[in-house]
Order: structure tokens, then sequence, then C-alpha cells
């Protein structure tokens, strides 16, 4: 019959090249090892390179924020103010700010007047 092998596998040809397989692993990652222990050692300056890293400079604005949660909370707090209490936009034109719930009730009552257009604004 043809067609299929007439002898058996090299077992030991085959553990030869598995063992200098792994043979050659351990000996890279050893390598490995031992440059990285060299280069932590050799990599690290003794002195500052510069005085700038012995003392804080602070970077001119723009700043990145530092507590973001507390400044979010801060904002939101104005936000919520703003949209709830009565107080003047533009005092000298007349522009009042009003809550958002008096707002709506008064939209509710008189319904959506059409906006003014530029030419009636001048009038």
């Amino acid at each position: 019959m043809t067609g299929h092998e007439k002898t058996d596998a090299n077992v030991a040809s085959i553990s030869g090249f598995l063992a200098g397989l792994f043979a050659l692993i351990a000996i890279s990652m050893a390598a490995m090892w031992g440059l990285f222990l060299f280069l932590a050692k050799t990599d690290r300056p003794e002195t500052p390179a510069t005085p700038m890293e012995v003392r804080r400079v602070i970077p001119p604005a723009p700043r990145l924020q530092i507590g973001n949660s507390e400044d979010l909370a801060a904002l939101r707090a104005r936000q919520l103010q703003a949209i709830s209490s009565y107080g003047w936009v533009d005092k000298s034109a007349g522009i009042v700010r009003i809550p958002v719930e008096r707002a709506m009730d008064l939209v509710a009552e008189r319904g959506l007047t059409p906006a003014k257009s530029a030419r009636e604004a001048k009038k």
C-alpha cells in the first residue's frame, strides 16, 4: 500500500530540537534579565541634571485641573443657582434672568410669541 509512512518519526531528533529550543529560550530570558539589571543600575543619575528637578516650578497658564471633582461640583452649584434664581443679565439693557420653573409656567400660561425680526428690533 502506498500513501503512508513506512518508518516511524525519529523521536531522538524531535526531542533534541525541543531541548535546543527550550535552552535557547532560557538563555534569551537570562540575557534580558541581566540587561535589565545592568540598565537599572547604570541609567540612574546620582545628581539631578538641572536645578528644575530640585525645586517645583509652576508652569504658565493654562494649567491642568488638580481637583476635577471639586471644580465640577462648584460649577454645577453655580449653574443650579443661576437657573433657580432671579438676577440681572444686563442691567443697562433691562435683561433679567428668571428661574426655569417660573419660565415654564409663563410659557404654559401665555404661549410662545414669535421673535422680533432685526427690522422690528431697530424701530
